[in-house]
């Protein structure tokens, strides 16, 4: 029962996570900027106080970032989602878990391509490598729990 309500739970995450990256892409320009411009200089206050990092480059820098720290996220519910699957049914979709992190990497630059805002395959790449980091986080923590446990299937 437990495998249960943690693949709902992770069902959910990654669900909350997918529709807040794309509504995101789903932004003007203007708003996208705004919002990112205005967390970047409440950020560049306390990590770069003596004003050393000019602020495009600040700005530009913590938009990478956030991508990155975004789709690791995504790849932390999506590796929680299928470990869960693996402890309910004995099998893990190593590579289910990949492509679905980086469809949605492609999806996210095709909905900003639409919303005038451009899409870059630097973009793509930076995102999926978030994902897989998060990703492979999961299949290491399920690799050493197997390791020690024997089978992942729910006891």
């Amino acid at each position: 029962m437990k495998a249960k309500r943690c693949l709902w739970l992770f069902l959910g995450l990654a669900i909350l996570l997918v529709g807040f990256i794309w509504g995101n892409s789903m932004l003007s320009k203007e708003a996208s900027s705004d919002t990112s411009g205005a967390i970047s200089a409440w950020l560049k206050r306390i990590i770069d106080p003596d004003n050393r990092i000019a602020k495009a480059d600040f700005h530009a820098t913590i938009r990478k970032i956030a991508h990155f720290v975004e789709f690791m996220m995504l790849g932390l519910c999506c590796g929680g989602f299928f470990a869960c699957y693996a402890r309910a049914h004995g099998k893990y979709y190593y590579s289910l878990a990949v492509l679905t992190t980086l469809i949605v990497a492609v999806l996210d630059e095709w909905i900003q391509y639409f919303a005038d805002r451009g899409s870059m395959v630097t973009d793509v790449v930076l995102d999926f490598i978030g994902a897989a980091t998060g990703l492979g986080l999961v299949f290491l923590v399920v690799w050493i729990r197997k390791k020690h446990h024997g089978s992942l299937k729910e006891r």
